[in-house]
């Protein structure tokens, strides 16, 4: 995050503590989420899609491409707007 805002890492580190203090409810769901991962092996989305996470129970953190990997992968499947001409 200090990177991409071209910030220091303890202004950054500042930014999301305050951030979490004001918003307590979205830590919780992480780690609930966190915790329901490790138990199961993958988490769900609203829409009952499920995403396996094979390295959870490994001990090992993804590299960078593969966390991106299923955001840009669920930005593929977006289904195509039609138009209205029919085509």
């Amino acid at each position: 995050m200090a990177r991409q805002l071209g910030i220091g890492r303890g202004e950054a580190q500042d930014y999301i503590a305050l951030y979490f203090s004001r918003y307590p409810g979205v830590r919780d769901y992480m780690e609930r989420t966190r915790e329901q991962a490790r138990e199961r092996g993958y988490v769900e989305t609203v829409f009952g899609r499920r995403l396996y996470l094979e390295y959870i129970h490994a001990g090992i953190r993804p590299s960078a491409p593969a966390r991106s990997a299923p955001r840009s992968t669920r930005r593929c499947r977006a289904p195509r707007p039609t138009s209205s001409s029919g085509r």
